[in-house]
């Protein structure tokens, strides 16, 4: 289902400020960023946007772009859902409080550490 409100401009302009756009494999969906790095995602249905999502790739540099996404969902008045569907305000200190505090970036501090934590139940699946 399509948002009911859709953003009152092309939004295209405002995410080339946060990354470059990356040839998307489909016509109904545009990206910014990279394959193997941080990207955007607009998934579009007849014209409406129906998905934003992001990927804040590790262990690459992030924070610049997590300050790009928050601002544009501020732009939206949008709010941010975190792992495990939490939602925040967009807001830069909760955004890389969640990539820190997430499962990838344990895995890419220490994978044993983390697969260990997630059999022993110290850890949760996201």
């Amino acid at each position: 289902m399509a948002w009911q409100q859709q953003p009152g401009c092309d939004v295209a302009p405002i995410v080339d400020a946060i990354s470059h756009q990356y040839h998307s494999w489909s016509n109904e969906i545009l990206m910014w960023g990279s394959e193997n790095g941080n990207r955007i995602h607009f998934v579009y249905e007849t014209a409406r946007i129906v998905e934003v999502s992001c990927r804040i790739a590790l262990p690459t540099e992030y924070k610049e772009f997590a300050n790009g996404v928050t601002k544009l969902a501020c732009h939206f008045d949008w709010l941010l859902v975190l792992t495990n569907d939490i939602l925040a305000e967009p807001k830069l200190d909760l955004l890389l409080a969640a990539v820190r505090n997430s499962n990838a970036a344990k895995f890419t501090a220490n994978p044993i550490e983390l697969f260990d934590g997630l059999s022993s139940g110290k850890y949760h699946p996201e």
